[in-house]
């Protein structure tokens, strides 16, 4: 594990947040979504705490893996397409892929990915109730992209931990990570409008870092 940064703050933070009986089933169980091997991996930024946007009341619902841009991102589970799509001009050739997990019941959001290097059948697919949506299953491993070059540099407002700047510097591409329990499944859209959703911290439910 090739963890820098804020390694003592990971460890506070893996196991903040509520759960319920069913979410206590799958604790610590997810796989991660890049491979644990990457070199200097970084978690920029904590589920309701982020690295630099320091506004009051502002309150994070990701967290934030920086790595070196082009590192490949997997599925962690099995499961159900979601939606593919570019961000605005402003985030060049970023984008996010959303998907279901058949498993967990959880609805990942991955984020600052290549829109390119998103898999075809994903950009063309209709989301959410089309056939295309509906038949469309993502296998565990399955690859959905590589992380993006993020535009710009990181202000001042950043505290960067002096490993992390001695290889990144103010760079600050990153894979963003959104979870979602989403126990009644897709029936509804947007899932905001699902009593039964709510986001919660993703370093709950992904594996223990050693």
């Amino acid at each position: 594990m090739n963890l820098i940064g804020k390694v003592d703050e990971y460890e506070a933070q893996k196991n903040k947040g509520e759960l319920t009986p069913g979410l206590k089933k799958i604790l610590h169980s997810i796989d991660w979504p890049i491979n644990l091997n990457t070199p200097n991996i970084h978690i920029a930024s904590f589920f309701g705490k982020h690295y630099f946007v320091k506004e009051k009341g502002f309150e994070y619902d990701a967290i934030d893996i920086q790595v070196p841009k082009r590192t490949e991102v997997f599925a962690p589970e099995d499961a159900k397409f979601v939606d593919a799509r570019r961000y605005d001009e402003e985030f060049g050739e970023l984008g996010y892929i959303q998907m279901w997990g058949l498993e967990s019941r959880m609805l990942y959001t991955f984020g600052n990915i290549q829109y390119g290097t998103m898999p075809y059948d994903f950009k063309i697919a209709k989301p959410l109730h089309s056939q295309n949506y509906k038949r469309m299953v993502i296998k565990k491993g399955s690859p959905l992209g590589n992380v993006g070059l993020w535009p710009g540099k990181l202000d001042r407002r950043a505290d960067i931990p002096a490993d992390v700047e001695e290889v990144y510097g103010r760079s600050y591409d990153h894979l963003s990570i959104e979870m979602e329990n989403c126990r009644s499944g897709l029936r509804a859209f947007p899932f905001h409008n699902d009593l039964q959703v709510r986001m919660v911290n993703p370093l709950q439910f992904l594996k223990e870092l050693e």
